[in-house]
């Protein structure tokens, strides 16, 4: 019973998203002792785990609800430490464009309060807005890492995360339960009204 339980839990994607909690630690580490290319290097395995793990997981019909929420944790765990690393390896060029990051990690962080206020725990919400937020703003600070600050990645970067953060925000406002997979704010307004 034990074993038919925990094979529940054992699976590729899971370990996927479990890799990108574990190696948070690492990547704090070498931001800390300046090692940007290693920290480059960290955020491009993390950010292939994160797009293996979702892909395998739908492919093979291998979806639950314990890997959405691991899944997310590995998102926060990388969000935390891509600021980290921002914050510490670009300190200059962040000083001089502290009011687009104060904005934008204010969004993030106003929908995972308003969340955990909520709901009482992190929902897998998976935006489209937010996959494709993630894959830019991964880029983005790949790119920044190991070539320097590009203005039209940035901009690009910010203006998708302001549109993806509040819309996740909206949706956490006019949600009554806690729902994953939810695609978009438009999909949830069309499809899913016995929701709201």
């Amino acid at each position: 019973m034990f074993l038919a339980e925990l094979k529940k839990y054992l699976s590729i994607p899971n370990a996927l998203s479990a890799f990108r909690i574990v190696i948070f630690p690492f990547l704090l580490y070498f931001t800390f002792i300046h090692q940007r290319n290693i920290v480059a290097w960290l955020f491009v395995i993390s950010l292939l785990s994160d797009i293996a793990d979702g892909y395998i997981a739908r492919h093979f019909n291998n979806v639950t609800e314990f890997g959405s929420k691991l899944d997310s944790w590995g998102d926060l765990c990388n969000y935390v430490a891509a600021l980290f690393s921002i914050l510490v390896l670009c300190t200059s060029e962040v000083m001089a464009l502290y009011l687009w990051f104060i904005i934008l990690f204010a969004l993030y962080f106003t929908g995972l309060i308003l969340m955990l206020l909520k709901f009482r725990k992190l929902i897998g919400m998976h935006l489209y807005s937010s996959k494709i937020t993630g894959y830019i703003q991964g880029f983005f600070l790949l790119s920044w890492l190991m070539f320097g600050l590009n203005d039209l990645m940035f901009y690009l970067a910010m203006g998708m995360g302001f549109y993806s953060y509040i819309e996740e925000i909206i949706l956490i406002l006019i949600l009554k339960i806690p729902e994953n997979d939810l695609r978009s704010l438009y999909w949830v307004l069309r499809k899913r009204q016995d929701l709201i």
